[in-house]
């Protein structure tokens, strides 16, 4: 419906396991679904640091815009989650 992949679902659902064997079979890590978003914005808006760390050091980009203009990390403030925030920071998000 939103053209999510299974990369989508294990960042929303929260699971590390899953979207490390997803990744391990060449998804990409900054995949967009139908408004825009990456796993890493629905990893930050459901608040799964483990997750975000992860897709972080896949080499996810920090900032991805989805439709709205939003970065991972404009999401993480305005959803008020201050320590993804920094970790997005620490790999040089605006």
């Amino acid at each position: 419906k939103y053209h999510r992949t299974p990369l989508h679902i294990a960042a929303f659902e929260g699971s590390e396991e899953i979207l490390g064997i997803v990744l391990d079979h060449g998804a990409d890590p900054d995949v967009q679904d139908s408004f825009g978003l990456t796993p890493l914005h629905l990893a930050v808006t459901e608040g799964h640091e483990g997750v975000c760390r992860a897709l972080l050091e896949r080499g996810a980009d920090t900032n991805t815009k989805d439709l709205n203009g939003r970065t991972p990390l404009g999401v993480a403030l305005l959803e008020s989650k201050a320590e993804i925030a920094d970790l997005l920071r620490s790999y040089h998000a605006v």
